[in-house]
């Protein structure tokens, strides 16, 4: 790597004839030798309790290289109902623990999460979500129904089946009775006590037009709770029974007066009425489901590492993705707002059922920007990612090779992300590629995993806007249907996160709420921990308390940058020369070193540069795909998929 200036230059001869001191950061360990807790977790579900010889299904996947897995219940008509399957599991458990694998635990048969398998409606229909349905023809236009037909719950690839409501205390409590409490029973303080997480997976607050899951799939997919042909396809929204009372406690007004606000209408007041609606309705979901689950685990025991206390063990935690979370125009219907409830996961995480290196690029950066912002707001550090070659399998007919399941984790690596959660089939590719795959995992985790990212800019998330303009349609939700305001915001948004990854500015989300908490230091923002020195707005009308707070920043001297406004060159980060938009770059601090992941997602062309702005003249590099420790270099050289870690001290 060539260093700009002659005193660098001279500190990078020395480095290359003295090439390491004696005190070798003592990570180094790890990176040799993997232990596993670094290494990625195999999802298993039902397949592995019902293994003819567990023992041996467990010595395999340790084999592997695997350190762990994410299981559940036996799956199928019978779960949680069946004591025989119940035996399965917590025996299938005992042999895992039994070989050292880490134990992570599912919260559902399959999804959405919070059925329990249909157990939490059995015997109490009234705990089913519920929705405000409008009818323009009808001279009852406003009614409650059942969120079930065109919602999630009727169109996925897992089960047809209804869903209880997370917007009520009572169903969240029964979903932990019959589900994490049970696991407490079952496995026994001593077992439990080992468990690692409990995974949730992609709950939302239903009431939403999702769109049609393809014939040709759905004719596959189990019914269990028939759809109701002469359901009419209506405009709807969440509700639960004590929603009026919530808004009238928040906000001093009669919600009900107010409902149609809710579905038609652009007026100031119109938008007014719809943002309150949906920041409550994001607040009530955050701590109903997210937070009564959050605080459940933190009451039996739950802990999770922080950039504070790093070495913290693992136990109990929340962790799990949301629905849709590369889609901002769906994040208010489904959960009010993103990344306040990823906020609520005490181990936030996503779902990348693409291998494709290039992805974060095409729009993909979104998925894994949201969990990787919430965890670094509210101090924490371990994100997960539940990663597959899912799209390479059912567009390409074949599973993704090493190099690029390796790149494509690399990415998600640069965002933060530590724990891998694999639908990776081990039937798709040797166990031999299964485990050289892992080891790669296990060394950048060796690196990384007790790293401080550093990401010093901040893209504001307008997530208040895309509530005022959110118009629920009676059909499928989409870019066509909304505002010319709403899609002006959308883009803008998803543009500037696009233009920053593709000139590899670490940034990070954020929203009004937690920027109201950041304080300015020494010419920076801080929270948690964590310093920035960029604002980057889109071009949106910012809620009046943003614009204040920005204005003030502003005249304090901190960089605000506005999208059509403003030149977005972000000083101050490193950048790479020559420019090329397609290399990954993360940057991280340990100890005294910096640390830079770059990774090329170019299947095909070589990158060859260096990086500026960079301190320090000694270190060396780190190849995750072999495992050698190499010299530091004046030049970059990335090799199609290639991926290295640059150590500076």
């Amino acid at each position: 790597m060539k260093i700009v200036s002659h005193a660098l230059l001279l500190g990078l001869l020395f480095a290359l004839i003295h090439p390491l001191s004696a005190e070798e950061p003592s990570w180094l360990d790890d990176w040799h030798s993997p232990p596993m807790e670094l290494r990625p977790l195999q999802i298993v579900h039902g397949w592995f309790s019902q293994s003819p010889d567990l023992d041996k299904a467990a010595a395999r996947l340790k084999n592997c290289g695997l350190g762990g897995i994410v299981c559940s219940h036996v799956n199928g008509p019978n779960y949680f109902r069946s004591e025989d399957h119940w035996k399965k599991f917590v025996d299938s458990v005992k042999a895992a623990k039994s070989v050292g694998l880490r134990i992570w635990l599912c919260d559902e048969d399959g999804y959405p999460s919070l059925a329990a398998g249909g157990v939490v409606l059995d015997g109490h229909p009234e705990l089913e979500a519920q929705a405000l349905v409008y009818d323009k023809e009808s001279a009852e236009p406003f009614f409650i129904r059942p969120a079930y037909e065109f919602t999630h719950a009727a169109n996925n690839y897992h089960a047809i089946r209804r869903y209880p409501n997370p917007l009520d205390v009572a169903a969240t409590r029964r979903f932990i009775d019959v589900t994490h409490a049970q696991y407490r029973t079952r496995l026994g303080r001593e077992l439990f006590d080992q468990v690692e997480a409990f995974w949730t997976e992609e709950p939302s607050m239903m009431a939403f037009h999702v769109g049609q899951v393809p014939e040709e799939i759905l004719v596959n997919v189990p019914t269990v709770d028939p759809i109701d042909p002469n359901i009419k396809p209506l405009p709807m929204v969440s509700w639960t029974s004590d929603l009026p009372e919530r808004y009238w406690e928040k906000y001093g007004e009669d919600l009900l007066p107010q409902r149609k606000s809710l579905f038609v209408g652009d007026s100031a007041e119109n938008k007014r009425i719809r943002r309150q609606f949906w920041s409550l309705l994001g607040e009530l979901v955050k701590e109903r489901f997210y937070g009564q689950i959050e605080d459940w685990c933190r009451d039996a025991g739950g802990s999770v590492p922080t950039l504070q206390n790093p070495n913290a063990p693992l136990r109990l935690t929340t962790t799990g993705h949301t629905l849709f979370e590369e889609y901002t125009l769906f994040h208010v219907p489904i959960d009010g707002n993103k990344l306040q409830v990823l906020a609520r996961m005490s181990l936030p995480g996503l779902d990348e059922l693409n291998s494709d290196p290039m992805l974060p690029f095409y729009g993909g950066w979104r998925a894994t920007a949201f969990p990787s912002s919430a965890a670094m707001l509210t101090g924490k550090r371990l994100v997960q990612t539940e990663i597959s070659d899912f799209i390479q399998k059912f567009m390409d007919k074949k599973p993704a090779e090493l190099s690029m399941m390796q790149a494509a984790s690399a990415a998600q690596f640069a965002w933060g992300i530590t724990e891998f959660a694999l639908y990776y089939g081990i039937e798709d590719r040797s166990e031999e590629i299964h485990r050289q795959y892992c080891d790669f995992v296990g060394r950048v985790n060796a690196v990384l995993r007790r790293a401080k990212p550093c990401r010093p800019v901040l893209l504001y998330y307008p997530i208040e806007t895309l509530q005022e303009e959110y118009i629920p349609t009676a059909e499928m939700y989409s870019m066509e249907a909304q505002s010319e305001t709403a899609r002006k915001a959308v883009d803008s948004f998803e543009r500037l996160g696009g233009h920053l990854t593709q000139t590899q500015v670490p940034f990070i989300l954020i929203d009004s709420e937690f920027l109201a908490k950041t304080e300015f230091k020494n010419g920076e923002l801080e929270i948690a921990g964590n310093r920035f020195h960029t604002l980057v707005l889109p071009d949106v009308e910012l809620p009046k308390s943003v614009a204040e707070r920005v204005e003030t920043l502003r005249k304090k001297g901190f960089r605000i940058l506005i999208d059509q406004r403003d030149a977005i060159t972000i000083p101050n980060v490193p950048k790479l020369e020559p420019a090329n938009n397609k290399i990954v770059l993360g940057h991280f601090q340990r100890d005294n070193n910096e640390i830079f992941l770059l990774m090329n997602a170019d299947k095909e062309n070589v990158y060859e540069g260096r990086l500026k702005n960079v301190v320090g003249t000694t270190g060396f590099i780190l190849d995750p795909q072999t495992g050698d420790k190499i010299p530091l270099e004046t030049e970059i050289r990335l090799a199609p998929y290639q991926t290295l870690l640059y150590v500076f001290r």
